[in-house]
């Protein structure tokens, strides 16, 4: 009886932890991340706005989040990279990112049209989320949207 006692919580610890570690989801498959856009929505604050009227977490530092927007892309770009990914082509991704207040990634979505290799990316993506902290935080949970393309680097001769 003790070694089932010992068993469930180490199971029950085990399968939570494995569970929760999925972050990345094409965005036409939102609903397996068990939230909706709009709750989502509801939740995080715009990081920025183009209307300056609205309140935005990086109110003030729009110029501060958007070098820290483009390192977090050039930061995917170089994990994916050493991960040996390969795009093949230009590749056009639209992005949503929501974050806690520290930085921690808490769900991301894509959209790529036509892609192949959706399997590798996003287990490859779900590994650079677990570790990866936006290098700037804020006072409350904040979201992020927009458009990059991405390419494979040239290799050196």
């Amino acid at each position: 009886m003790k070694h089932y006692l010992v068993f469930f919580p180490l199971f029950f610890i085990l399968f939570n932890s494995s569970s929760s570690q999925t972050k990345c989801y094409p965005w036409k498959e939102v609903e397996k991340s068990g939230v909706t856009f709009n709750e989502l929505d509801s939740t995080y604050t715009d990081a920025t706005n183009a209307d300056t009227t609205m309140l935005t977490a990086f109110k003030g530092r729009e110029d501060e989040f958007g070098k820290a927007w483009k390192k977090l892309l050039q930061d995917i770009s170089t994990f994916l990279w050493k991960n040996s990914f390969r795009w093949d082509s230009l590749t056009q991704c639209f992005n949503v990112f929501y974050f806690d207040s520290d930085g921690t990634i808490d769900y991301y979505f894509y959209n790529i049209k036509d892609f192949t290799k959706t399997e590798q990316y996003e287990k490859l993506m779900n590994e650079f989320i677990k570790d990866y902290k936006f290098p700037l935080t804020a006072e409350t949970k904040f979201k992020q949207c927009g458009s990059a393309i991405f390419q494979d680097k040239k290799e050196k001769k």
